[in-house]
């Protein structure tokens, strides 16, 4: 992240392929947050300044500080799997789950929660308020052509998506 201009190659990537840079969801794992502070929110910054969405991946896995959450202005937070309970957790993986859900809200941070494996955990999910979600539940990882297929079909895809406008 701190080696090149990473917003000038997405940038250039972007124009060359004729991609409306609002399509572009830059994601920024926690750890590289936790250890480029400025540099990353620095970064974070210019994406967004070029229409880019900022997505902070992970949070929670590792390093995070909520302090994070306040000093560098992104778009979307991706609650990591961690969080999220299975059938071995007991309650308190729950309330961690609500009071991660309840805190980014009273922040205007949409949430992305990662690894939904099983229809319980979505179940739970979209109960706490999460409105976005990814895992092996929705969709396993596909080739190319699947994945253009899947987009062709308006049924199976949520266009709107998490959009700043």
């Amino acid at each position: 992240i701190v080696s090149f201009d990473v917003t000038a190659f997405i940038e250039e990537t972007v124009a060359e392929a004729g991609i409306p840079a609002h399509l572009i969801k830059a994601e920024i794992t926690e750890t590289a947050y936790a250890k480029e502070v400025e540099q990353v929110g620095e970064l974070a910054k210019t994406l967004r300044e070029y229409g880019f969405s900022t997505y902070m991946d992970d949070f929670g896995s590792g390093q995070s500080s909520l302090s994070m959450l306040k000093n560098v202005n992104l778009d979307v937070m991706k609650l990591d799997r961690c969080f999220v309970p299975d059938e071995n957790d007991g309650e308190k993986s729950e309330q961690i789950m609500g009071s991660m859900l309840d805190m980014a809200r009273s922040l205007d941070l949409p949430v992305v929660v990662e690894g939904i494996e099983t229809e319980k955990q979505a179940e739970l999910t979209l109960k706490m308020g999460g409105r976005y979600a990814q895992g092996y539940y929705f969709y396993k990882p596909m080739p190319r052509d699947e994945f253009e297929q899947l987009l062709a079909d308006p049924d199976k895809v949520d266009h709107e998506g998490v959009r700043f406008e």
